[in-house]
């Protein structure tokens, strides 16, 4: 075979493979079955919440699609319940609304035959004053009376820099996703920053680390309710990929987001 033609092949199969996707959201199209409000970090009351979890494909769906659900335990996943989609006559999505009961990290795979098309990893947490996580929430009250849970923070963002300028309205500096440690400190120091368009009604937010699976520690970010940007400062020692996610003082989940260190 032409080795051009096999690269390309590849790069054919690639994107196939790649197409085929399965998410944890708050909503959907139910024409199209496109998801919207995408996390991976989700606060369920103390008795369960539902979170809807949507596969979709390039093609029609063919036959019965299965849906396996591990937990992590004891530093690996192993099965936790098995489950059938719910799909349409030639849909190219499937959904199931599933009730999550407990706290923990998932990984969700997309099954047919035996053979997994698409699998993720989300992460359940309780809120004692998170509403239920059902994505067919949407009893908004006006802004004042808003009940903040984690639909309340969707238009939040985690990113990191230098820091903040005071002097020109809080502008982030040195934004980026990626920092080296200098040989000659053997640590680099990167302001975790948290934005948004509504204030944080909290006091406090939690800051949990993550390298890789790994829990590092959990910072705590006294704050006024009526921020909407804040910052702090970490000493990063270690290369790795990192993930950082935020909490208000109920523990209702806000936001995360990833950082690479050189």
């Amino acid at each position: 075979m032409n080795k051009l033609l096999f690269i390309a092949l590849l790069m054919i199969g690639s994107v196939v493979a790649n197409a085929q996707k399965i998410v944890t959201c708050e909503s959907y199209n139910e024409n199209t079955g496109e998801p919207s409000g995408i996390y991976s970090t989700w606060s369920i009351k103390q008795d369960g919440g539902y979170v809807y979890i949507l596969y979709n494909q390039p093609k029609a769906i063919k036959g019965v699609l299965d849906l396996y659900i591990d937990k992590y335990f004891n530093g690996k996943y192993v099965p936790y319940e098995t489950l059938k989609f719910d799909v349409e006559s030639n849909s190219n999505w499937a959904l199931y609304d599933y009730f999550f009961t407990e706290p923990g990290k998932y990984r969700i795979i997309a099954l047919k035959d035996k053979t997994e098309l698409a699998s993720t990893e989300v992460t359940i947490k309780y809120a004692d004053n998170a509403s239920s996580s059902n994505s067919n929430y949407n009893d908004r009250e006006d802004e004042d009376n808003e009940e903040v849970d984690t639909w309340y923070y969707e238009e939040t963002e985690i990113v990191f820099g230098t820091g903040l300028d005071k002097n020109n309205n809080f502008a982030v500096q040195g934004q980026n996703d990626e920092f080296t440690i200098p040989r000659e400190k053997g640590y680099v120091d990167v302001a975790l920053i948290l934005k948004g368009d509504v204030e944080f009604k909290t006091d406090l937010i939690y800051v949990d680390i993550y390298l890789g699976d790994d829990f590092i520690e959990t910072l705590e970010v006294n704050v006024e309710p009526n921020w909407n940007i804040v910052s702090t400062n970490y000493k990063f020692t270690k290369r790795g990929t990192y993930s950082i996610e935020m909490y208000n003082a109920d523990e209702v989940y806000i936001n995360d987001a990833d950082v690479e260190i050189h």
